[in-house]
């Protein structure tokens, strides 16, 4: 005598916890994407600069504001914990394989951009290029 099979079914929770990581991934991702960008930094102008094609993950945005403030990722450094991490980034990739994207300010002194670039230089990184916005046209 063969025994009556239940109807196939497909047990979805598996594909929906997959659905609900990416989803949180994806948002947590956005979101340290914009932090890179410090809103108080108002960028120059570049007509002849050249657009960026394409970033290297280990990039360090390094904002610096108006009033010479440093901010990484959001959080406001003085000059001594901007070292630190960049001593310990070095440290642990090399300073061959850290590109550093300096945003100043228009308006920002050039003595606290300067010293953003003496501590990269200290630290042996020479990958160091500056954000500016590109004109259209």
């Amino acid at each position: 005598m063969r025994k009556k099979l239940g109807e196939p079914s497909l047990n979805m929770t598996p594909m929906i916890d997959v659905v609900f990581q990416m989803i949180i991934f994806f948002v947590c991702t956005a979101q340290l994407e914009q932090q890179q960008f410090d809103e108080q930094v108002k960028l120059e102008w570049a007509r002849d600069g050249q657009a960026i094609e394409d970033t290297a993950p280990l990039t360090v945005q390094v904002n610096v504001r108006r009033d010479g403030a440093i901010t990484i990722g959001g959080a406001l450094m003085d000059r001594a914990t901007f070292r630190g991490i960049m001593r310990t980034t070095v440290r642990r990739y090399g300073a061959a394989n850290i590109p550093v994207v300096i945003r100043a300010d228009r308006e920002a002194i050039h003595g606290a951009v300067r010293e953003v670039m003496d501590i990269c230089k200290e630290l042996g990184i020479w990958r160091v290029s500056f954000a500016a916005i590109k004109e259209l046209g």
